[in-house]
């Protein structure tokens, strides 16, 4: 069954959101704990999120790796 786009979206901001905090507080990177929020909410582990609704997020899986590399590079200066 397909997950409605908004409530997957909303899913992945706030528990992501979440998971760069705590990783802050273990002093890791955000960028860390958005990883491994990003497996654990992925079909491939946890399958909170299904395959055909991240097949719609094509998008978003796009901003949001930009973000990503944006963050990545922040840290190296």
């Amino acid at each position: 069954m397909e997950m409605n786009l908004i409530l997957a979206i909303g899913i992945m901001i706030i528990v992501g959101f979440f998971g760069g905090m705590i990783a802050n507080r273990f002093k890791f990177p955000r960028i860390t704990g958005y990883i491994i929020i990003g497996i654990l909410l992925s079909p491939s582990l946890l399958n909170i999120i299904s395959a055909a609704t991240i097949e719609n997020l094509d998008i978003i899986t796009d901003i949001a790796l930009g973000i990503i590399a944006f963050l990545i590079g922040g840290a190296f200066a």
